[in-house]
């Protein structure tokens, strides 16, 4: 993964803000794994110049382990949360068409610590196959546009996965 990334917060000490946002994130024990299997990122905040105002380095999470904390995040959504479950849902649905054409990134989740493979399954089979019309509805509600999800196509991916899985 590359690319720049555009930092509203470009205020002085901002990378240290991003810093300790992300390792808030990381903090909860379902995220260690997404700690422990991230990659180092640099990001670099540049002036109108294009002088270096500050700099830093940020661990991102793998995509195997954004598809296990965002399938936490969507079951834990209750309420007033229903248009962030909009989100996880869209967001879901594209993180696991990537990770399914991927081997390599397969094999990592497969070889997840603990229980997180079987976990993942279960998850994959209750938001992309049992209820697969239900997702596809939270993540058409979540795109900009008037883009549909199929949910046949959801059912598809999340047999794939979880074909792949126990593999």
């Amino acid at each position: 993964m590359s690319g720049d990334v555009a930092l509203v917060d470009s205020g002085e000490g901002a990378i240290s803000r991003l810093v300790r946002t992300a390792s808030t994130l990381f903090a909860s024990p379902d995220s260690r794994w997404a700690l422990e299997s991230g990659t180092a990122l640099r990001v670099v905040v540049l002036d109108e110049a294009a002088a270096v105002v500050e700099s830093g380095s940020l661990t991102v999470a793998t995509t195997p382990a954004l598809v296990a904390c965002k399938l936490h995040a969507i079951s834990d959504r209750r309420g007033s949360a229903s248009t962030k479950q909009e989100s996880d849902a869209l967001d879901l649905f594209r993180l696991v068409s990537d990770l399914i054409r991927s081997d390599a990134d397969v094999d990592a989740l497969r070889d997840a610590p603990f229980d997180l493979p079987v976990l993942v399954a279960d998850q994959i089979g209750r938001w992309f196959i049992d209820d697969s019309l239900r997702t596809a509805r939270l993540a058409s509600a979540g795109t900009a546009g008037s883009d549909r999800v199929d949910p046949a196509d959801i059912a598809t991916i999340g047999h794939l996965l979880v074909d792949h899985l126990s593999a």
